[in-house]
């Protein structure tokens, strides 16, 4: 049997005998197969070269190799071979249950034959190699063995080396087993390390700068030319010597121990040697000079304090103090020259102002801070003080100019003239506003003029503190005070002025009652602050009783008034307070009412007055009232009564109302009528009897005969002249009411009434 697919199969055998009976058995099997691919045969492999042989290893199976040969069981599911000669190798698979054989063959190829000629020295770095083959003519060179990068593709190479080298060359086409061979040439080149031409100051003595470069060099060295070394000419640095300015030509020649020779030839340029000479620029007085030399040139500077150098052509240097110094020029150009001069330095530390500001002609300092280790004469002397002090003063009343000579007596000799100018400015002329005086706290404006144009100014409270600039100012004072008003011009004088405020506040305050009752009388005063000395008038005087010039005045206002007061200190303020009264008079909204005003005995009326939360009540009398503090109580009056009612507002002003409310029996209360028409005009069309007080009621109505026509126990209910539906002619009926009064007594009333149409 076979199968194409792995997996679980059931296998069953029936046999037949020859009389045509049959038997069975089945089994389940399980189908594996093992796929492992070697490599395709026949392989090809360069000799030397090695391959694995299995395309798609599984570790999970057994392996068995042969032959072992040349082969690297690591790992046994995908072994290593590297066969010198045509080998088969063979494996047997299984996975404990199956087993399968597989084969490979491997065939070898031999690789290109290779031969290297060439150079295996050199003396100048320049090499010819040449690479042959019997088997190809395709070569590749490098100098290492990953030939990167390629330095040459044919047989012959020829290239310069710096140091000894190792050639690789690859031989074979890419259908070939390739050879790579390796070839070292050693480089017995002389490495020496000079300058071909050099350069010297002539009347200098210089050693040449030539180096070798190879510490495993033994040179033999000789040198030929002008006979301008003066020291050894079989060492590489001789000492010459150049007595002019010039050209000269050397020639050296160094032999080493593998016979290699390097010749050259090296100019010497002999140069004049550079001049050091500088001049110095010096002010008597300052302590910096200026000190000059050619440029082009490297130049350092010594300036002999210790502390100072340069390094350009042109320098500035200012010394911490006054002595003899020495300053010294270096110049390095090609070769160094040096030259040094001799300088005093004196320093006269006058700074005089251009000029000084005598402001209204005061005396001013020409010189604060001059130093005493000088002397100084002034002229002219008009004015001074002393002319031979160091700050003298100068008092003048017109600009003048000062001229001053000084001179340090430790540096005689030196002399340093100066001026300076005393400038008087014109006088400002400053006008200000004048004393004020103020009756309340207001804003005021003060106003200020001078002289001039480029005038500041500047204002002050009296503290000295500045509020201000400008010409004007707006300023509230709080209390009496003085301004200060400072001008400025344009040379810093100062002229002052200075403004008095008189501020007068009225102290006093007025008080009164804000609200009177009509036909009352009441006070209004003014209270003062004490040391005051205020006069009043009062107005209006018809509603003012007794004097009306006092601080206190009685008032009877019959209407809403202001009352108004000017109050004098005397010293030209006069000042207006005012208090108003209102005039309360609750009689012009008071009314009593009561609803209903006619009762019977038991029943309730809704007394009511102005309703007002400002307000208190009193009704009076309290009997059957059911609060007499209230604009609405309820009253049951046993008998006619007259309730009054007293108001009082909030300011206590009192007023009266009064209403009746009549009181008749229960009895009187009814109305039954005697008489009605039901035509359906509307009018008088029902018998119905009424009354505002009673509680219970029943009606009935009979004919002559003393049979029952109507009967109701609703007073709102009436008989429309009808009995089972038909209407009644003209007649004469008679009724009876049985009721309750609010005093739970029943009464019973009997009458008649009539139909008329």
């Amino acid at each position: 049997m076979i199968f194409s697919n792995q997996g679980g199969v059931r296998i069953m055998l029936t046999v037949t005998d020859s009389n045509g009976c049959t038997a069975s058995i089945s089994k389940d099997v399980t189908i594996n197969f093992i796929d492992i691919k070697l490599k395709a045969s026949p392989l090809s492999l360069c000799k030397g070269d090695s391959v694995r042989l299995v395309e798609n290893p599984d570790p999970k199976y057994t392996y068995t190799w042969s032959p072992t040969t040349n082969l690297i069981l690591n790992p046994p599911s995908n072994p290593l071979a590297f066969p010198m000669q045509n080998t088969t190798y063979k494996v047997t698979i299984t996975d404990g249950t199956c087993t399968v054989e597989r084969s490979v063959d491997i065939v070898i190829r031999e690789r290109v034959n290779l031969r290297i000629m060439g150079d295996t020295a050199t003396c100048d770095g320049k090499v010819t190699l040449l690479a042959s083959s019997d088997s190809t003519n395709v070569f590749e060179w490098a100098t290492n063995g990953n030939f990167n990068p390629i330095i040459g593709r044919s047989a012959m190479l020829n290239t310069t080396i710096n140091g000894t080298t190792t050639f690789y060359v690859r031989a074979g086409g890419s259908n070939q087993c390739p050879t790579i061979g390796t070839y070292t040439v050693k480089d017995n080149s002389i490495n020496l390390s000079y300058s071909k031409e050099q350069t010297i100051c002539s009347v200098d003595t210089f050693n040449l700068d030539v180096r070798n470069t190879d510490p495993n060099d033994i040179l033999t060295i000789s040198w030929d030319g002008d006979p301008i070394i003066i020291g050894p000419k079989n060492v590489l640095n001789p000492t010459i010597y150049c007595s002019a300015p010039g050209k000269y030509r050397l020639f050296l020649t160094a032999t080493n121990q593998f016979g290699c020779k390097l010749v050259d030839t090296i100019v010497i340029t002999a140069v004049t040697p550079p001049n050091p000479d500088f001049t110095i620029e010096y002010d008597c007085g300052s302590l910096t000079v200026k000190v000059i030399t050619a440029g082009g040139r490297k130049v350092i500077w010594d300036f002999g304090d210790g502390k100072g150098r340069g390094f350009d052509p042109m320098m500035m240097y200012t010394y911490e103090k006054s002595g003899n110094y020495k300053i010294t020029l270096m110049v390095d150009s090609i070769c160094v020259r040096s030259l040094t001069k001799e300088l005093p330095v004196v320093l006269i530390n006058v700074d005089l102002r251009d000029r000084v500001v005598s402001c209204h002609g005061e005396t001013v300092e020409l010189n604060p801070g001059g130093s005493a280790d000088y002397e100084y004469e002034w002229s002219p002397i008009t004015g001074l003080d002393n002319a031979k002090v160091p700050n003298p003063k100068a008092t003048v009343s017109k600009t003048t100019t000062y001229y001053v000579l000084i001179n340090d007596p430790r540096f005689p000799g030196c002399t340093k003239k100066d001026s300076i100018t005393v400038f008087v400015p014109d006088e400002i002329g400053l006008v200000a506003s004048s004393d004020t005086t103020l009756c309340e706290r207001t804003k005021i404006v003060l106003k200020a003029n001078a002289n001039g144009t480029n005038i500041n100014y500047k204002w002050c409270d009296e503290s000295g503190k500045e509020i201000g600039t400008g010409k004007e100012i707006s300023v509230e004072p709080t209390k009496s005070t003085f301004y200060i008003i400072k001008a400025t011009d344009e040379f810093n004088c100062v002229t002052e002025d200075t403004i008095r405020v008189n501020l007068f506040e009225l102290m006093a305050e007025i008080s009164g009652p804000t609200n009177i009752c009509k036909g009352a009388e009441d006070m209004i005063m003014v209270t003062a602050a004490p040391g005051t000395n205020y006069t009043y008038d009062w107005k209006p005087k018809e509603f003012i009783n007794g004097p009306s010039n006092t601080n206190v005045i009685k008032i009877k206002p019959n209407s809403n008034t202001t009352f108004t007061v000017d109050i004098s200190n005397g010293l030209g303020c006069v000042w207006t307070l005012s208090h108003s009264v209102i005039v309360n008079d609750p009689s012009l909204g008071i009314f009593a009412k009561a609803d209903p005003d006619l009762v019977v005995p038991g029943a309730k009326t809704q007394l009511t007055t102005v309703e007002n939360p400002n307000y208190t009540y009193k009704w009076s009398p309290a009997e059957g009232l059911s609060d007499v503090n209230i604009f609405n109580p309820i009253a049951m009056p046993t008998k006619t009564t007259a309730y009054t009612v007293t108001v009082t507002d909030q300011f206590g002003c009192t007023a009266t109302a009064s209403v009746t409310v009549k009181v008749i029996s229960c009895e009187e209360s009814l109305f039954v009528p005697n008489a009605f028409s039901p035509n359906g005009d509307s009018k008088n069309d029902e018998f119905r009897v009424r009354s505002n007080f009673i509680t219970d009621i029943e009606i009935v109505v009979y004919n002559r005969w003393g049979q029952e026509m109507y009967k109701a126990k609703d007073a709102e209910a009436g008989w429309n002249g009808t009995f089972n539906g038909e209407k009644l002619g003209p007649d004469v009926f008679g009724y009876c009411v049985i009721y309750t009064c609010p005093d739970n007594t029943k009464h019973t009333k009997l009458g008649n009434v009539s139909i008329i149409k």
